[in-house]
């Protein structure tokens, strides 16, 4: 469980932090996590699945020693 959200089987994030909330089953958070040896930065749609416990989305990986100059350049706009 991150920030008191239960997050579905297998959705491993690191540092989930929700940007946006949508309304009460879709969101917009980041997070990072590895995947084959590699870290990760996520910008994705959170949703609820079938269970209710918060899913990853469609959205935005990079590598993760690139996030906090996305996230840099996204405030600037």
């Amino acid at each position: 469980m991150k920030n008191g959200m239960t997050l579905a089987r297998g959705f491993e994030a690191d540092d989930l932090k929700v940007l946006v909330t949508i309304d009460d089953d879709n969101a917009v958070a980041t997070y990072t996590n590895s995947f084959r040896g590699h870290d990760y930065f996520h910008v994705r749609n959170i949703y609820r699945d079938k269970t209710g416990a918060w899913a990853p989305g469609k959205g935005l990986a990079i590598p993760a020693s690139k996030g906090a100059e996305l996230l840099k350049k996204l405030a600037s706009i």
